[in-house]
């Protein structure tokens, strides 16, 4: 019997789990088996693991234990989010996002024979169709749809202080039956270029948007947000009656500052948001404990974060009113995010909704060994810095690469059941 690789699903969306069984080995006999990934950006992945099959000449990966390798543990998607980026290696052309991304695995055993086998990672489903907003929309991103009739709840989508559109998240929730707008809030044509003086009522025409376009069942709509988009879905659903939950991702409980350059001419107030034209307070404006000194954007910037916390008028005025959400809450946090302290930051805004017994469900997702790193599961989780797209510092995010991925792992689905329950109430 020559040897075998068998993975299912060989075409999948991105969030579903690969099966991958070796058979015809040379029982008790040691297989090496290796990934390769050309992801998105067109940069080259890649992880291994080496084996010992058991007394019938079989690896069962999802359960085996490594003898050594890109990962420690049995896990079933260890050789996809232990991927580590080879630097060196030349990049393709950046693919579409409705382009599949493969993955090809190969086992090499004792004998150096090799058998790989490739399969397709989707971050939306073929039913799935996107629909640009239009040019003459004061909105910048656009709608991505699930396959059916419908109607079908809507999800508003907004991405971090990177600015621009965040279709990635946008794309599986659809591809999970949701409606789902992905929306720039700055850093795309028509919009400010930083993070300042953005209109919460922007967001507002949004929902408005959400209502008239895709006419949701029950007229729900949820505010998702990750990072400085997961505050800013905290402060859209305190202020606009319509939204019925929200999901913030790495969220604070209080408004942060500025991020970025203001737009040639602006005479508005410099901070992150406004309502009616108005500065909405935060952290930082006024506050006289600010001190960076023992931050450091490649090791922590915590405690800058924490330094301004301990100004109890600054955080009362910066702090968000969740308890007027109407509807559930769900914060998802690191308890090792190096950016920001977000695990008590999202504190901030679970304890409030308690003091305030808010009549619909809420919940704080927090995860040991996580950092600002959270993100739909089994992709690469070995990256602990970043480069941010606007200020262009190296930035720490913090965590292990196993916290990362299983945070990731955990996250997603109850994330998809927590809106599916909602929009059903």
């Amino acid at each position: 019997m020559l040897p075998q690789m068998a993975i299912t699903p060989t075409s999948a969306l991105q969030d579903v789990p690969l099966s991958i069984r070796l058979s015809g080995l040379t029982p008790t006999s040691t297989v090496k088996v290796a990934a390769e990934m050309t992801a998105r950006d067109g940069t080259v992945w890649r992880s291994h693991a080496l084996f010992r099959a058991d007394g019938a000449g079989n690896v069962e990966v999802g359960s085996a234990r490594p003898l050594e390798g890109t990962y420690k543990d049995p896990s079933p998607m260890g050789l996809v989010w232990s991927m580590a980026r080879e630097e060196s290696s030349a990049t393709a052309a950046p693919k579409r996002l409705r382009e599949p991304v493969n993955i090809t695995f190969s086992a090499t055993g004792e004998t150096g024979l090799s058998i790989q086998t490739t399969v397709e990672r989707l971050l939306a489903d073929p039913r799935v169709t996107y629909r640009p907003l239009a040019p003459s929309s004061q909105l910048r991103g656009g709608w991505w749809l699930p396959g059916g009739p419908g109607p079908h709840p809507a999800v508003i989508v907004l991405g971090g202080s990177g600015g621009g559109v965040d279709h990635d998240r946008a794309a599986l929730y659809a591809s999970h039956g949701f409606a789902a707008l992905a929306l720039a809030y700055f850093g795309a044509p028509g919009l400010p270029r930083g993070l300042v003086n953005v209109p919460l009522e922007y967001v507002g025409s949004a929902i408005d948007d959400a209502l008239d376009t895709v006419r949701p069942p029950r007229e729900f709509v949820a505010v998702e947000g990750i990072s400085r988009g997961g505050e800013l879905a905290l402060l859209v659903g305190a202020t606009f009656p319509k939204v019925r939950a929200v999901v913030g991702i790495m969220a604070s409980g209080l408004v942060m500052g500025a991020f970025g350059e203001p737009e040639p001419g602006d005479p508005g107030p410099g901070v992150a948001w406004t309502l009616g034209k108005k500065p909405v307070p935060d952290l930082f404006a006024g506050n006289p404990r600010i001190d960076w000194s023992q931050s450091n954007p490649e090791v922590s910037l915590v405690p800058g974060y924490l330094a301004a916390m301990r100004d109890a008028p600054s955080v009362e005025r910066a702090t968000i009113a969740v308890e007027r959400i109407r509807g559930p809450v769900l914060l998802i946090t690191g308890k090792d995010d190096r950016l920001a302290p977000r695990f008590e930051l999202a504190e901030i805004a679970r304890r409030r909704l308690e003091r305030h017994r808010h009549r619909w469900p809420y919940e704080h997702l927090s995860y040991e060994n996580t950092g600002h790193t959270i993100a739909p599961p089994y992709i690469p989780a070995t990256a602990d810095r970043f480069v941010h797209p606007l200020s262009k510092e190296v930035l720490a995010l913090g965590g292990t690469t196993e916290g990362r991925a299983h945070a990731n792992a955990d996250w997603w689905p109850k994330t998809v059941a927590f809106l599916r329950a909602a929009s059903a109430r």
